[in-house]
């Protein structure tokens, strides 16, 4: 997804495959990604084919299958030796078609910047010197000179791309690989913020003469563009006169919370700062117009002596809450700080003289000095009950490993939970949770802790997306909807929330909705992997497979050891035709089970109906009856409907957990509209998917 709606994304890489034999191009990709995070708020959805056909076959419409993934903001070509060979797919099918379709859309293809210079939506990457009869060939393409951000090694003799090892010194260009590829993120920023806050859209010398008609329309456009600049100008030095007469300068109304560090001489009081951050986060997060960072995110700099600034660009904030606890005897001081991540500068700073039994005090005074230096309106929501000490302490170690989300790590949680409990039955928090942590969570057992959390805060977000979770795997579709809508009610800041009904709404069909969601759980947890695997897997459903890629290979990038996460990216390949790309991705797979599903369904596409048969009864030996919903997919890919609903009915007998998938899995669209299939989703309480299908 771009930035902008009708685009589809917001960079196109284009390049000559004989250019990545040696991996330059895949690197500059990993590397510019990273780069852009670091230098933009927004995070950047980039095309990069690495398939050495481009994707495509002979057999493919070429155009029609580019249309969509070339409807983006920026296109950056390699330039190379090659790439300026007119009879070339890159040159012909890319380069070309984009600088066409740049002219005709509605930004232009050459944008004015803030500072009032012109740039070009292509931005070309020069990885060699070019032969005059290239430079020519790509300058009359282009209409004017070739402006090129250049990776380009020299020395007597030599003409090839700059790697990152290569030795500024020893360089006759005397260029640095990290220096360009930050030069690129810049142009990138620049362009990106010019085409969210349009100026004067330049015409092309390559575009043909227009009519007068047409001629005075575009001067009244350019006349309506100009005064609507000079009215932003106006209201920008009206806010900037009112901002200027302040202490402070107006702040983005983003936080990261970072756990406040335990500084009594023990080093005995850890849980106290973790659970003063928490309580901080749950507060600040319920504030309508506040983005504020998850724990899960933000305690990964516990302990840590990160620079502030980085710290922001990596979460994508403007401003961090850190702060320090200090115990002696039965007083306790607290010291807070707000710090402006633009610049490392601090805003402001406080301290709190205090017992331990003060702690919600201290919270509310936090909170609310925050809310004010960032201009959000404060509420205190909903009051939290006092704790038990012992209790908040087991409570702070079961949610470090409810976090984690492994399945001994919940079961560790679920412990910790327990025992907190006998200190203190009064907390719903604590039944929320331990909920959520026992090994069946749609047992008698999960129902009765949750039951037992409503009736102690029926209010409360997370237990009402916890409940939304467990009706939603017990097939109970609409009350797990209503569930999920009344917790977004009262806790659309949390990224637990927001996660869960993501999930819940894509579920029964509402995709739209599902995607905003996930996406905004990713801003507030950009560091955690399963916001992202959450992400991809609606992203995946929703059969935007591409999208689902670039998100799992986030998951990879966060958690390399993340379940199933080869498998995903294999099968979002094979459901896009790139079956020998699926079958190097399954490789890495771990998980024998995955793979040999994964295979199976591979060597059906490629034709091998022996090879698939064979894989096939090799999974229903070994898997088939723990699994049977998966075995149901394999049918309905290879085009057996009658198998497939045989083993939907033995999965619906089991009450197998993967049947919510069912509306919407890819792998079902081929028996979706058999009587037998739309039968099993009345049996399983769905929505009418003739409703919810888009």
């Amino acid at each position: 997804m771009a930035l902008l709606p009708k685009f589809e994304y917001d960079i196109f890489i284009s390049y000559r495959h004989n250019d990545n034999l040696d991996g330059w191009v895949s690197d500059f990709v990993l590397n510019l990604e990273k780069e852009l995070k670091a230098t933009l708020k927004d995070n950047l959805s980039i095309y990069f084919d690495k398939n050495p056909q481009d994707g495509l076959l002979e057999t493919h419409n070429v155009d029609k299958s580019l249309e969509n993934k070339l409807k983006c903001l920026i296109f950056i070509p390699i330039i190379s030796q090659t790439y300026c060979d007119t009879k070339s797919f890159a040159w012909q099918k890319e380069f070309r078609v984009f600088n066409q379709l740049a002219k005709e859309d509605e930004l232009g293809r050459d944008i004015r910047l803030s500072n009032g210079n012109v740039a070009s939506r292509i931005l070309p990457t020069k990885i060699h010197d070019l032969d005059a009869t290239d430079k020519a060939t790509i300058e009359n393409e282009l209409g004017g000179a070739l402006r090129a951000i250049e990776f380009i090694y020299k020395e007597p003799g030599v003409n090839r791309p700059l790697k990152p090892s290569d030795s500024k010194a020893d360089n006759q260009n005397k260029t640095d690989y990290r220096n360009q590829v930050n030069k690129v993120a810049n142009a990138v920023k620049e362009l990106i913020a010019a085409l969210k806050n349009p100026q004067i859209t330049i015409p092309s010398n390559l575009e043909p003469p227009t009519s007068n008609l047409e001629k005075t329309s575009n001067w009244k456009k350019s006349l309506v563009i100009s005064l609507a600049a000079l009215l932003i100008v106006a209201i920008g030095y009206f806010f900037y006169q009112r901002t200027t007469t302040n202490e402070q300068p107006t702040l983005d109304k983003s936080i990261a919370v970072l756990p406040f560090t335990d500084m009594s001489a023990e080093r005995n009081f850890e849980y106290f700062g973790d659970g003063l951050s928490d309580e901080v986060i749950n507060t600040l997060s319920s504030l309508p117009g506040l983005k504020v960072i998850a724990r899960s995110s933000s305690f990964q700099f516990k302990g840590g002596n990160q620079d502030v600034v980085q710290i922001g660009k990596l979460l994508n904030v403007a401003t961090v809450l850190q702060g320090s606890v200090r115990l002696s005897g039965s007083r306790m001081r607290i010291s807070a700080q707000l710090v402006n991540t633009a610049n490392g500068q601090l805003i402001w700073s406080k301290s709190f003289d205090h017992t331990p039994k003060d702690i919600l005090l201290v919270q509310e005074e936090v909170s609310r000095s925050v809310a004010e230096l960032l201009k959000v309106t404060f509420s205190i929501g909903r009051i939290s009950r006092p704790w038990d000490e012992q209790a908040w302490k087991l409570y702070q170690e079961g949610r470090f490993f409810w976090d984690r989300t492994g399945i001994d790590d919940r079961r560790k949680a679920a412990k910790l939970f327990e025992q907190a409990l006998r200190y203190d039955s009064t907390q719903p928090v604590l039944y929320a949770f331990l909920s959520a942590s026992i090994d069946d969570i749609r047992s008698p057992k999960a129902h009765s802790y949750l039951n037992k959390a409503l009736q102690l805060d029926s209010t409360s977000p997370e237990t009402n997306i916890m409940f939304s979770r467990l009706e939603r795997m017990s097939l109970h579709f609409p009350r797990a909807v209503h569930s999920a809508e009344k917790a977004l009610r009262n806790g659309r800041g949390s990224n637990l929330v927001l996660r869960v009904a993501a999930r819940t709404f894509l579920l029964v069909g509402r995709k739209e909705e599902a995607i905003a969601l996930a996406r905004q759980a990713v801003d507030v947890d950009p560091l955690a992997a399963y916001s992202h695997a959450q992400l991809a897997y609606v992203y995946y459903n929703a059969q935007r497979f591409d999208s689902a890629i670039r998100a799992y290979r986030k998951v990879l990038e966060l958690s390399p050891n993340f379940a199933s996460g080869h498998e995903m990216i294999s099968k979002c390949l094979l459901l896009t035709g790139r079956t020998n790309e699926a079958l190097e991705e399954i490789e890495l797979e771990s998980d024998e089970q995955s793979k040999l599903e994964t295979r199976c369904l591979i060597a059906y596409a490629q034709g091998h109906y022996e090879e698939s048969n064979q894989l096939l009864n090799n999974y229903l030996t070994n898997y088939g009856e723990r699994f049977p919903w998966i075995v149901a997919c394999l049918y309905a890919y290879r085009n057996e409907p009658e198998k497939s609903i045989q083993w939907l009915g033995k999965s619906v007998a089991a009450k197998d957990s993967f049947l919510e998938s069912t509306l919407v899995e890819p792998f079902f669209d081929k028996i979706r509209h058999t009587t037998s299939f739309q039968q099993i989703l009345r049996e399983l309480d769905f929505p009418d998917p003739n409703e919810q299908r888009p």
